[in-house]
């Protein structure tokens, strides 16, 4: 993935924060296909690990382990934890809305 892809996929992710009321938002460990996000709103603060994966692929699921360290990490910084996925084709375009889930609730 390139740098221009990952800039846009961070404008687009911190667009939709703030349309959902998400004021100070910080994005920090930049991999090439991940990156955290650190967002304060009015009614909630969160700790988000964005993901990125292309249409070709499954949606990317997590291990257990992957969940535990990110509730580990919003526990330590006081934030909920979630992750958001977001689905690209093969030119790195965006072709899908963002799938959140919070990873503060229980699994059903």
């Amino acid at each position: 993935m390139t740098n221009e892809n990952l800039k846009h996929f961070k404008s687009v992710i911190r667009s939709r924060l703030r349309s959902l009321g998400y004021f100070k938002i910080e994005i920090e460990n930049e991999q090439d296909r991940r990156f955290n996000v650190i967002a304060n709103g009015l009614l909630r603060e969160i700790f988000l690990l964005v993901t990125i994966y292309s249409t070709s692929e499954q949606i990317s699921t997590l291990t257990k382990e992957e969940v535990d360290t990110i509730k580990a990490e919003a526990e330590k910084i006081e934030k909920e934890p979630w992750v958001a996925f977001m689905q690209v084709n093969e030119s790195g375009e965006s072709v899908e809305h963002i799938q959140w889930k919070n990873l503060s609730k229980p699994r059903v």
